[in-house]
């Protein structure tokens, strides 16, 4: 029994592996979801921090380096891999909308609206996005969650507000 056991968790696995890339052509390739938060500041004074992408490698651990380009800007992480950002509107201080120019496993754009609320400003994120590969559909449906990396947007903004 013991020296099948190598081979049923191969099995096992093949099996597992199989039924989610099945899972993942199932699911469409589009999503949209959104976020929102109210924060204490201006809109003005938000705009500035989420508008000025040449200081996120200060306040975004995710981004090592920023360069800018023509038509928006390129991030750059720890392992070197970068991502082009194109500046679809900006409408100063209430609509900012970026899409991804160079996709590759996924794809889309961000909207950032800003709407004066309690003094404060509310920031809604929607993502429109698109993920090409059936196992990345899967773990960000139901793994990571299409509103995790825009969650931790917010809170990454609500600490950058919060150092002044």
């Amino acid at each position: 029994m013991l020296r099948r056991l190598p081979l049923y968790l191969a099995i096992f696995l093949g099996f597992l592996v199989g039924a989610l890339y099945l899972t993942g052509l199932f699911l469409p390739v589009e999503h949209e979801a959104s976020v929102h938060r109210v924060f204490r500041v201006a809109p003005e004074r938000l705009w500035s921090v989420l508008t000025d992408y040449e200081q996120y490698p200060q306040w975004r651990p995710d981004v090592a380096e920023v360069t800018s380009t023509p038509f928006g800007w390129t991030e750059t992480d720890d392992y070197g891999d970068s991502t082009g950002y194109e500046i679809e509107e900006q409408i100063e201080p209430h609509r900012f909308v970026v899409r991804i120019q160079n996709p590759g496993a996924y794809g889309g754009s961000w909207e950032y609206a800003l709407e004066p609320e309690d003094g404060g400003t509310r920031l809604t994120i929607i993502e429109r996005g698109e993920v090409f590969n059936p196992m990345l559909r899967v773990i960000s449906r139901f793994i990571i969650g299409h509103t995790a990396t825009m969650q931790s947007m917010l809170d990454l903004l609500q600490k950058r507000l919060e150092e002044g």
